[in-house]
């Protein structure tokens, strides 16, 4: 199945909910669920995340700007 742009503006919403509001997978799945009205598990959205992570330690960071290396975008930079 391929990805879509749809899928990874869901991943990128995941990930900054998640690690910039805190909140937990638990809470994350119950959002999304009610969202998408399916159920969403709280094991679903670890695997994804466990997914993205294990594939980003595979990839280095190509930015040549310091200032974009490692954190350097600012907050929700998709969604703009």
């Amino acid at each position: 199945m391929a990805h879509s742009r749809s899928d990874d503006l869901e991943l990128l919403e995941i990930l900054d909910m998640h690690e910039a509001r805190g909140m937990s997978m638990r809470e994350i799945a119950k959002l999304l669920s009610a969202r998408q009205r399916r159920l969403v598990t709280r094991n679903s959205v670890l695997g994804r995340v466990h997914r993205v992570r294990k594939d980003m330690e595979k990839h280095q960071c190509r930015a040549t700007r310091p200032e974009n290396r490692d954190g350097g975008m600012p907050e929700r930079w998709w969604a703009q």
